[in-house]
């Protein structure tokens, strides 16, 4: 997001920011909670004629699915363990439909269904994948129950936002030492974010300290954003990384390296906005 909208955003009122918030939480994981067509019947791609649309999983065993989903598994749950923790009732949805189709991907496999268990373990996979939504709707939260009378901004629902984007760094922290102790590849722009999100965090700090109370609420509101942006990338990195047959080296923003790892790329832009 580029600072002249954040300038304008800081010109919203704050209730109208945190149903901005939890719109834009809520509107992806409703669509991704729901049920998947079955493989071969309905839904774009998957008609008479059409295979399996998408679904491509060249030499990728059944196995190796099964570690990614372990992994992405692993990075979410403390973050979905948090959000429970404050009252994030989506994050239990999450983890039963994720859970739910892990189940029947075993089912599959033992079957001898192999292409359908696959579908459903990379489904389960994608809906973990999911996990950094709870984290928006916590700061939604938060934000909402700690403005002060006429529901203005107070030095307590900065105070507030600060303490929950600290909680959420040390979540995140964990899970990029996870993915990374894992071989899992994150883009080379991931520490510039982290080092983004701690400069907002500070800015927000240091106004807070002058009692420019809606300056300081609008630094960490997108200090912590970004927090969610990098743990976003670190779940999909490590859903790519687990497919792909060589080392994943994410397209850099200029041309030439775009053009060195164009499918690569490819591969995790469509993961990354899959209803595009």
């Amino acid at each position: 997001m580029g600072w002249n909208k954040m300038k304008h955003l800081e010109k919203i009122p704050y209730l109208a920011l945190v149903a901005l918030l939890l719109a834009a939480a809520a509107a992806p994981a409703a669509a991704s909670l729901a049920v998947p067509a079955r493989p071969g019947h309905g839904g774009p791609g998957h008609g008479p004629g059409h295979g399996h649309g998408r679904w491509h999983f060249g030499n990728v065993t059944y196995d190796q699915l099964l570690t990614v989903f372990y992994n992405v598994r692993n990075e979410s749950m403390p973050l979905l363990t948090w959000a429970i923790e404050n009252n994030v009732t989506l994050a239990e949805r999450i983890i039963a439909r994720a859970e739910l189709l892990h189940n029947k991907s075993l089912e599959y496999n033992q079957s001898g269904m192999e292409l359908r268990a696959k579908m459903l373990i990379l489904l389960a996979a994608r809906v973990y994948a999911m996990s950094p939504i709870t984290a928006r709707i916590v700061l939604a939260k938060t934000i909402r129950g700690n403005l002060g009378e006429n529901h203005t901004v107070t030095n307590e629902t900065v105070l507030a936002v600060l303490e929950k984007a600290e909680e959420l760094r040390n979540i995140l922290m964990n899970a990029i030492n996870y993915a990374v102790s894992h071989n899992v590849t994150l883009p080379p722009n991931t520490e510039l974010l982290l080092g983004r999100a701690e400069f907002l965090l500070n800015m927000s700090r240091q106004l807070l300290s002058s009692g420019n109370y809606r300056a300081a609420l609008h630094y960490a509101v997108h200090g912590y954003i970004l927090y969610t942006v990098v743990y976003r990338i670190v779940l999909y990195s490590t859903i790519i990384s687990g497919l792909l047959p060589s080392p994943w080296q994410p397209p850099m923003p200029h041309a030439a390296a775009a053009t060195a790892t164009a499918a690569h790329g490819k591969a995790f832009h469509r993961m990354m906005h899959p209803h595009k």
